[in-house]
């Protein structure tokens, strides 16, 4: 069950403040261009000021579908032309679910999707930090006399459990084909979900058959980020070490020197994170992650 049809619908959503989010979804796009899929299938529901300009911003041709969140309902809705279903969420994250106006909780969300009996598939990708309030969660309906799995199934994915995620600096501009695309390449990235979208470009088989699922996707994703975060952690400890090596600036130092000494020090603490952070990746029905393929 390919979710690139004609039959599919993907949504990227994000209610927080910053533009790298945005750079998140732009890249997300071209992983998807890149497929052939078609821009009328895609929609974005964006809570920054900047989200409406998301079109010139980003250079994307006229035809692409901007929205706010709180409007997720009422358009997944109205297309019932569509069978399937992707979300990606990238974003600070809330401990309470998804950062948006307002706030979307896991039961909501899930209400949501439920409510929606045209969908046959659903794949929701969670990217923000306290993704794990929506993991445990019951993400079947069944036939009250008997007992079957109505529509839509629903696989979660998440790029962190109750903890925050890790974003990095990260660089596409000299990997092939992703040099090619008309995004920024080169942003402060949620890892995950860059991993995630590049595996939807150029997916891979990770488990040998024969076959590149949602199932791969999660595992190469994971895969590709805790190698880098191994590689950041490691760059900043390092970073650290010699900044505490260094002598003490002094009040009586120049003025310059103070600054340099202080931009060192929040450089410092801005990768904390990377070092102290333990970003775990969960699947919420595994099983059925297996037959949805790219």
């Amino acid at each position: 069950m390919s979710l690139l049809g004609d039959d599919s619908l993907w949504v990227f959503l994000s209610g927080s403040d910053e533009s790298r989010f945005l750079d998140d979804i732009s890249f997300g796009i071209e992983c998807l261009f890149y497929r052939g899929f078609p821009l009328d299938n895609v929609a974005l529901f964006i809570d920054q000021p900047i989200g409406a300009n998301f079109r010139q911003v980003y250079t994307f041709r006229p035809g692409l579908n901007i929205y706010r969140t709180a409007d997720l309902h009422e358009e997944l809705f109205k297309r019932t032309n569509y069978t399937k279903l992707v979300i990606i969420v990238t974003g600070h994250g809330s401990s309470l679910g998804i950062d948006a106006s307002p706030v979307i909780k896991p039961y909501h969300l899930l209400h949501v999707l439920k409510s929606l009996g045209h969908l046959q598939q659903v794949l929701v990708v969670l990217g923000q930090c306290f993704a794990g309030t929506f993991n445990f969660v019951e993400a079947r309906s069944f036939d009250p006399v008997t007992k079957a799995v109505l529509n839509p199934e629903i696989c979660i994915l998440g790029a962190a459990d109750l903890t925050t995620s890790v974003s990095v600096p990260l660089s596409y501009a000299s990997i092939f084909p992703f040099n090619r695309f008309s995004c920024t390449l080169k942003w402060t990235a949620n890892l995950y979900l860059a991993h995630f979208m590049e595996g939807v470009a150029t997916p891979k088989d990770i488990d040998g058959d024969g076959r590149c699922t949602v199932l791969d996707m999660y595992k190469s994703a994971g895969i590709e980020t805790n190698q880098l975060l191994s590689q950041v952690r490691a760059t900043a400890m390092q970073e650290l070490v010699e900044l505490l090596q260094q002598p003490m600036v002094v009040a009586s130092s120049s003025t310059e020197l103070v600054k340099l000494f202080q931009q060192a020090r929040e450089d410092a603490i801005a990768r904390i994170d990377a070092i102290l952070v333990n970003q775990n990746f969960w699947i919420l029905n595994a099983n059925y992650a297996r037959t949805l393929e790219f």
